[in-house]
């Protein structure tokens, strides 16, 4: 069957083969650029050769134009609604456009946008411009959420240095965004032999050596974030509210191969001063303890030398089995300890 049309109306014309009925009724049904419109009227039959035609004056008041259904799938940890020039719509016609609008909950963002025919099993990913043009059949349309990953782990502190036996230190670990879904974190140390850490951050140092501590985002993210961890070869003791360090070993020496000796040991170390030194004293119970524990050599009852002068060939020392304050020539031997300030 041919169209044929002008502004009053459309013609068909028939082939004789083709079969039809003179003077009946027909209900046409068009294809419109893809939008179905259905309309049915009283046809004039005439033949013309071996032709029939059908002429029909339509009215465009006879064409209703059909609206398709638009189908949300059901999605979780967020909502969403497809919209007609900012209006919420479930149908719409063909070439319309249709912009999804999706609202995630707290912590969450979109993950994939996309739509398809419902005749289709193939879906077509519009994450980006979350806008399709409505084709002349119903569709689908799904929004997915995930939860917000972090994205970066700062730490409190990037690097520590403690004696041995010392009370250690807790880290903190802040992830950021601060709306991502998990922001827990896992610990690790690299050498658990020198300083382990516990699921809550605290580091516990074991023995003299270097660690990395590493702090890890639990939501396979594969974010982290790093402290260095030196336990020197010393134990620790206080003095006038500061951490110090003493040297596990000592030595024998004069006054001037003391303050080389206890450079030595690298930078920081030095020979302790009088007060430092009354301090080591007033404590050496708690660090001989501590010695033992690290296999170090204990604290001797003899004079200590400290960094403090007396005069130009005499300085200070402490008697370590009475904790009195004496001095000495600096050319004769006594007994060294070095100590860093932590």
């Amino acid at each position: 069957m041919n169209g044929i049309s002008n502004t009053d109306g459309v013609a068909f014309v028939f082939a004789a083969s083709d079969s039809y009925s003179s003077g009946a009724d027909y209900k046409f049904t068009f294809n419109n650029a893809g939008s179905e419109v259905v309309y049915t009227a009283t046809g004039k039959t005439i033949t013309q050769g071996t032709n029939a035609i059908i002429g029909l004056k339509i009215a465009s008041s006879n064409f209703a134009v059909i609206d398709y259904t638009i189908t949300k799938v059901s999605t979780t940890n967020g909502s969403f609604v497809t919209q007609k020039n900012s209006s919420d719509v479930t149908t719409a016609n063909y070439n319309d456009v249709i912009t999804v609008v999706a609202t995630p909950n707290s912590s969450y963002e979109v993950e994939k946008v996309k739509w398809k025919k419902s005749s289709d099993s193939d879906w077509t990913d519009i994450t980006s411009s979350k806008s399709f043009t409505m084709p002349a059949e119903n569709v689908e349309v799904s929004v997915s959420f995930s939860g917000i990953k972090v994205t970066g782990i700062s730490l409190n502190k990037t690097s520590i240095t403690r004696g041995i036996g010392g009370s250690g230190e807790t880290l903190t670990a802040t992830v950021t965004p601060t709306n991502a879904l998990n922001k827990s974190v896992t610990w690790s140390s690299s050498n658990t032999g020198v300083a382990t850490v516990d699921s809550g951050g605290k580091v516990t140092v074991v023995a003299a050596g270097t660690a990395t501590i590493t702090a890890t985002a639990a939501d396979g993210s594969g974010k982290t974030a790093t402290c260095s961890v030196t336990v020197l070869n010393g134990v620790e003791f206080t003095y006038n509210s500061a951490t110090y360090v003493m040297s596990t070993d000592e030595t024998s020496a004069t006054w001037a191969d003391a303050n080389t000796w206890c450079t030595s040991k690298g930078s920081g170390w030095e020979l302790p001063s009088k007060e430092v030194l009354l301090a080591i004293y007033n404590q050496k119970s708690t660090l001989n303890s501590a010695l033992s524990a690290c296999s170090g050599t204990q604290l001797g009852t003899g004079l200590y030398w400290s960094s403090t002068e007396y005069i130009s060939n005499l300085a200070y020392g402490v008697y370590f089995y009475n904790g009195s304050v004496g001095n000495g020539a600096k050319s004769h031997s006594n007994s060294v300890r070095a100590v860093r300030a932590l």
